[in-house]
């Protein structure tokens, strides 16, 4: 490898470090203090019915260069573009909401919260009879702001992207979170204990790969974690086709040998593997709930051959696909 690609690579993996450390610094006795005797701020951007609003530093620059937070109130039928540099919590209310980044998007529908990254610029779109909100910062000012009501506060609370499906006493301390700060005077109030319990039950279910990641400390552990949640994150909601090991590579900000290595420790599979049985999963859904030929269910999934999809869902579903969906559709 020439220096040039290694030093390219240390960068990268020193930049998602420091979006990492950044909120343990800030996480000091003074700022802490700072924080519980200073009142938090936030902004309020409603997206009205049949518009869109667009978030970024012209029109939030105290949210992309302050600590602020970022309530959003998005109405049917309305679209959300998100600059990258915001990670947050999105709440459907009601009705489908879709978020789309670069070759990936997921649908979300009440009863899911969906974590976003702050890598990526993101685009909210919400169904005709929907309805969602949001609450956005930047990944240090989560840290910081949320630190003083964690039990270790060097250990930082930052955003990791993904899907959850959401317990109904998390979802609704989320809507009581922004409702309280809707309905106060002036500047909102925020609840940031109220906050800080939601996301530590949206995300406790991390704790165990957490602990298997390579590091010396939590904070080494929580930063290799996130890397490789991102690349997770690519294969749950990639477009059709499913993401190369060098592509996600990239986004972990891992050479391929190391996500490999790193990637089978922590979910103790390979990349490949664990891809095929994301594939596998979501073939099984189609084919319970779909009348779709076999051969549509392999193109809808993004695979050209019917015999390799055939292998696929027989290796990890252990029946051929014919079989499955009689399995899945009967009393």
């Amino acid at each position: 490898m020439t220096r040039d690609a290694r030093g390219g690579r240390k960068n990268a993996q020193e930049l998602s470090q420091q979006e990492f450390s950044a909120g343990t610094r800030r996480c000091d006795r003074d700022v802490i203090m700072e924080v519980l005797f200073s009142p938090p701020k936030a902004q309020v951007v409603r997206a009205s019915a049949n518009t869109n609003a667009l978030l970024d530093e012209s029109h939030q620059p105290d949210v992309f260069a302050r600590d602020t937070f970022l309530l959003v109130v998005a109405q049917p039928n309305s679209r959300v573009v998100v600059q990258a540099g915001l990670a947050g919590l999105w709440l459907p209310l009601h009705g489908r909401t879709t978020l789309s980044t670069v070759n990936s998007h997921v649908v979300t529908t009440r009863g899911s919260v969906y974590a976003s990254d702050s890598q990526r610029r993101l685009t909210v779109d919400i169904g005709r009879k929907a309805g969602c909100i949001a609450i956005l910062a930047r990944q240090a000012h989560w840290c910081a702001a949320l630190a003083p009501w964690h039990d270790t506060p060097t250990v930082p609370y930052a955003i990791l992207p993904t899907l959850h499906c959401a317990s109904v006493g998390v979802r609704r301390s989320l809507v009581r979170f922004v409702r309280e700060a809707l309905r106060s005077d002036g500047v909102p109030q925020l609840n940031l204990p109220r906050l800080a319990a939601a996301l530590l039950e949206l995300q406790h279910c991390f704790d165990e790969y957490i602990q298997r990641c390579p590091g010396t400390s939590l904070l080494a552990r929580r930063s290799n974690f996130f890397r490789l949640q991102r690349a997770i994150n690519q294969i749950s909601f990639a477009d059709k086709q499913q993401p190369k090991v060098t592509e996600l590579a990239q986004v972990a900000n891992y050479s391929v040998h190391q996500f490999i290595r790193v990637f089978s420790k922590v979910f103790g599979d390979t990349p490949h593997a664990y891809m095929s049985r994301q594939l596998a999963s979501r073939a099984q859904l189609i084919l319970a709930n779909d009348d779709l030929a076999v051969r549509d269910v392999a193109a809808a999934l993004g695979i050209d051959s019917r015999a390799t999809f055939a292998r696929m869902v027989k290796k990890n579903l252990g029946q051929p696909a014919s079989m499955v969906r009689r399995v899945m559709r009967s009393p």
